[in-house]
């Protein structure tokens, strides 16, 4: 199995996981189990990131460079990239923020913006991680 194999198989696993994460972290806040909130929004971002890594090495690694997609093609993944990217680099300087209360002012002002960033976030990543699952579907 390739590289390149190895890699879109595993953001299929990811984008189904996601999902399921998303919606019981999403519960959990709402609910107030802030714990495993905590947890579930930790391994989201140590996996989206690993996803992300995984995805772009597969441009670096001779021979596994994917063949370009059709252009209606091309323009959807570029604006799913481009949307994926808004909840994962706002989660991460989420969980930066959380990790360094009163360190900062601007881990202060994320960490009270917390709640209105997580309901922009968290809908944005699932359609994001739906958006991985059609993906597989149209180009494997």
């Amino acid at each position: 199995m390739t590289f390149t194999q190895l890699s879109v198989n595993f953001g299929l696993l990811w984008s189904i996981l996601a999902i399921g994460l998303l919606l019981l972290a999403w519960r959990d806040a709402v609910n107030g189990r802030t714990q495993r909130h905590r947890i579930i929004m930790i391994l989201m971002v140590v996996g989206s990131w690993t996803f992300v890594i995984s995805y772009l090495l597969r441009y670096l690694i001779p021979g596994e460079m994917p063949q370009l997609p059709d252009p209606l093609m091309l323009t959807w993944l570029t604006i799913h990239g481009s949307i994926a990217l808004i909840p994962l680099v706002g989660s991460t300087l989420m969980l930066w923020a959380r990790f360094h209360k009163g360190d900062s002012p601007l881990a202060q002002r994320i960490n009270q913006k917390h709640r209105r960033m997580g309901r922009i976030f968290i809908p944005l990543w699932l359609f994001t991680h739906a958006g991985g699952i059609a993906n597989y579907g149209l180009l494997y």
